[in-house]
């Protein structure tokens, strides 16, 4: 999916909404816009996670991120030309940006010591 397929989603999810409540008011509007990305699964970074997460009982999703969605910093340093994944703490059920998100003490901490992990790897530390 690239950001032009994105968008057509959430127009499409926008219209099937209208078409179910008349009352239903909601506009898409681009604010910034960049190319989507995705670090190769082989690469160093990417294994060295998977190795920390193993460690730590965390099974991070391998996806690429489309064009037009959100990164953080992470597209600025694709640009200077940096491999880059975005690892953060929570689980799928923990309700990211919702009114009612949470993140549990516990997995602060496992996540801490698996980004400890995952550099000390990529820096050649053992931990």
């Amino acid at each position: 999916m690239n950001g032009d397929d994105l968008v057509k989603e959430l127009v499409g999810t926008i219209d099937r909404l209208r078409k179910m409540d008349l009352d239903f008011r909601a506009e898409l509007k681009t604010l910034f816009s960049h190319e989507g990305w995705a670090t190769p699964p082989e690469s160093a970074l990417v294994q060295a996670a998977l190795h920390a997460g193993k460690e730590f009982g965390i099974s991070p999703h391998l996806t690429g991120l489309v064009g037009r969605a959100a990164s953080g910093d992470n597209y600025f340093y694709l640009k200077a030309g940096m491999q880059v994944i975005s690892w953060g703490v929570g689980t799928l059920d923990c309700g990211f940006h919702q009114p009612d998100e949470y993140i549990r003490i516990a997995d602060i901490l496992t996540m801490t010591k698996a980004h400890a992990m995952l550099m000390g790897t990529l820096l050649g530390v053992e931990a």
